[in-house]
């Protein structure tokens, strides 16, 4: 969801959001996730890589175990809920 609201970002501020994976290759800010999607993303390219159903899964076993250690998550909790609604959309649902 960072890499979609920051490539959202970039586009809105007028920049050219698929020179920034390169911009932060190597650096701090880099992952495999912002190689992969934001080129993507600001393509406008949403075929699906994965599954939504298989997202909520891990989402609600990372909260099931934040439950139980007492840790707050709430960036994580908001992360489900928006997987659950797109999960709960069915395939045609599109960003």
């Amino acid at each position: 969801m960072a890499v979609a609201e920051a490539t959202r970002l970039a586009l809105d501020a007028g920049g050219d959001a698929t020179r920034i994976p390169e911009a932060l290759s190597g650096g701090r800010a880099d992952s495999t996730i912002l190689q992969e999607f934001m080129v993507k993303f600001a393509a406008r390219d949403y075929t699906p890589t994965g599954r939504i159903d298989n997202m909520v899964k891990d989402l609600n076993g990372v909260q099931d175990l934040a439950r139980t250690t007492g840790t707050a998550m709430p960036l994580t909790a908001a992360c489900a809920e928006v997987h659950w609604l797109l999960a709960s959309a069915g395939p045609t649902m599109r960003p």
